[in-house]
């Protein structure tokens, strides 16, 4: 595990499979944490309340796709190196960006994901207020839109579509958010191997919406340009809470 600093914070990059890196324990205590996940390996992520059997292991394994839980709850997520940037945020209580509404927690964090990608999206916005929710969404986790995520226009209207999504897990001494920043948006792995997708064919409401719920950050953007931005937007002077 690499580890250096910027600012306040430790910065540690991690390279491990999915699995492993959902079950990475957090100190009792943190300091502001970043874990950079630099992926081995490519996985559907299920949420906690989701279960196994929702997954085709025949397809799962054609396409090389290790099926992971993680401890948050929402829809799955497509893991893939190279499509993704992956970044966990460990925020102790009382840091600048905490805060006990879980929802304004986000909100925050999605500022700073903002003001990183300003470089490459200039039309995008944080979601703020409740999460929009739906019986998709339930399943694929890019087709909802919950508090803090990041939002550019969507194909033939709608609420938007998701370039950063974020989850939250926290105790009283902190609260860790799991970032997914897409670089390209490819949802046919999860059409392919989630089961009540396969039921469906390609003209369905639910195929459509999944193709259009994702948008990558855009030409020009790599994974480690998007977390040196990042990093350097997350150490930089916030505005007061």
């Amino acid at each position: 595990m690499n580890s250096r600093t910027a600012g306040r914070w430790t910065i540690q990059t991690v390279t491990a499979s999915p699995a492993v890196a959902h079950g990475l324990e957090v100190p009792s205590e943190p300091p502001p944490l970043v874990w950079v996940i630099a992926p081995r390996g490519s996985a559907v992520v299920l949420g906690s309340t989701q279960s196994l059997e929702l997954v085709e292991p025949d397809q799962a394994k054609a396409r090389s796709l290790a099926v992971v839980k993680r401890r948050s709850g929402g829809g799955a997520v497509l893991v893939v190196p190279g499509d993704l940037v992956w970044i966990d945020v460990i925020v102790p209580r009382g840091d600048v960006l905490w805060s006990d509404d879980v929802g304004v927690a986000a909100e925050r964090l999605g500022a700073v994901w903002l003001e990183a990608l300003a470089p490459w999206l200039s039309d995008a916005w944080v979601h703020r207020g409740a999460m929009v929710n739906s019986d998709l969404a339930r399943l694929v986790c890019f087709a909802g839109i919950g508090p803090g995520e990041v939002l550019v226009p969507g194909r033939g209207g709608g609420p938007g579509a998701k370039v950063v999504g974020i989850s939250q897990r926290r105790t009283r001494a902190f609260a860790r958010f799991q970032c997914a920043c897409v670089l390209s948006w490819d949802p046919a792995p999860l059409l392919d191997v989630l089961k009540p997708l396969r039921a469906l064919d390609s003209l369905s409401s639910w195929h459509q919406q999944v193709s259009a719920c994702g948008a990558g950050v855009g030409d020009g953007a790599t994974a480690d340009s998007v977390v040196e931005a990042f990093v350097a937007a997350l150490a930089g002077p916030r505005p007061s809470p």
